[in-house]
């Protein structure tokens, strides 16, 4: 479609700078995890544990490739760039923090360790609100997403926060055990 590298999020001059947002967002959500881990029941939320095999695969392989490349360079990378360039950051940020929450209706219908709480998940409306729940949750998480790619001109800088928010939960879900 035309965009340059500098509006996909990864020109040169824009590496270093998102290489420091990202660092910076990795610490921030490592301690809020860390805060998170001191919290009573943490574990009926997150589920079974994974292995520490599984969650060291998740966090550095399945997260940072399967997940987080794919995600961000579609979102935050090549529509949130086209949708910037045509309409504006505003609209670039609403539509694609949009669509990434609708992007995760179909895993919040699978059963990958995150559940509702027990005493919830009986409930007839237990999967229709988890599932609403999760979209409007991943929509807010993109344009948090969206709003660092824009200050910091940088499609690292998402990346990071977005592997943080998902890896480190994988680590989380193993020490919350």
């Amino acid at each position: 479609a035309g965009l340059s590298w500098t509006e996909l999020g990864m020109g040169r001059h824009a590496l270093l700078h998102g290489l420091l947002w990202a660092t910076g967002s990795v610490l921030v959500v490592s301690a809020g995890y860390s805060i998170a881990l001191t919290i009573p029941g943490l574990r009926l939320v997150t589920g079974d544990a994974p292995t520490t095999r599984q969650a060291l695969f998740v966090a550095l392989i399945e997260v940072p490739f399967a997940t987080v490349l794919l995600e961000e360079t579609a979102f935050r990378g090549v529509l949130w760039g086209l949708l910037a360039r045509d309409h504006g950051p505003l609209t670039a940020t609403i539509v694609s923090s949009l669509l990434f929450g609708l992007w995760h209706v179909a895993p919040s219908l699978r059963d990958d360790g995150l559940r509702p709480p027990p005493r919830l998940a009986r409930h007839r409306w237990a999967m229709p609100l988890w599932v609403g729940g999760t979209v409007l949750v991943t929509a807010a998480g993109g344009a948090v997403f969206s709003e660092l790619r824009q200050l910091s001109g940088s499609l690292i800088a998402p990346m990071g926060l977005h592997w943080a928010t998902n890896g480190l939960g994988s680590a989380v879900r193993l020490w919350a055990r």
